[in-house]
């Protein structure tokens, strides 16, 4: 229901109670679906929270493993809920993966129809630094590329210059 009617109840000092057709009103759910503000525990929104700006982004260390996005509605009848990907109704618990993770809070109006969703995306950064190929502009690698080698010499050929004799 979009509309609803409150009852009010006159109370007199003898505790007797009634109500009138003239102490009743009705009144229009919201449709407000938006957010007043959006923080992270870790890391900052890129851009800084703006009510006109559904999708953020922010940067996080590899030593953070959980995160927590905190959505204020701005109507206070609004609910929100927290989904983990870019599509699809899996909760968000707060666990992020290395790399790009899609958190959606959709924010439900008091009308229960209109929606809003605010989009952040938290890139966890690797630990991982290991090279994944190497490419020479001339001569031979050796050993062979593979992931797990430190170390490695570079064989070039170097032709002599041409030496000018006297005569």
């Amino acid at each position: 229901r979009d509309r609803g009617q409150i009852d009010i109840f006159l109370v007199n000092a003898s505790g007797s109670s009634s109500a009138s057709s003239a102490s009743k009103f009705t009144y229009t759910k919201s449709n407000d679906a938006t957010l007043s503000a959006l923080t992270i525990s870790s890391g900052s929104l890129s851009p800084t929270f703006s009510r006109g700006t559904t999708s953020y982004t922010a940067t996080v260390a590899n030593s953070v493993s959980t995160v927590t996005i905190t959505p204020t509605v701005n109507q206070v009848n609004a609910t929100t809920v927290q989904y983990i990907g870019a599509t699809g109704t899996t909760a968000f618990t707060g666990a992020i993966a290395v790399g790009s993770n899609v958190i959606r809070t959709v924010v439900l109006a008091h009308d229960e129809s209109t929606t809003s969703t605010y989009t952040v995306t938290v890139t966890r950064i690797s630990n991982d630094a290991t090279l994944s190929a190497i490419t020479l502009s001339s001569g031979i690698l050796s050993p062979t590329f593979a992931s797990g080698t430190e170390s490695y010499l570079s064989l070039i050929h170097i032709s002599e210059p041409t030496r000018r004799r006297g005569i």
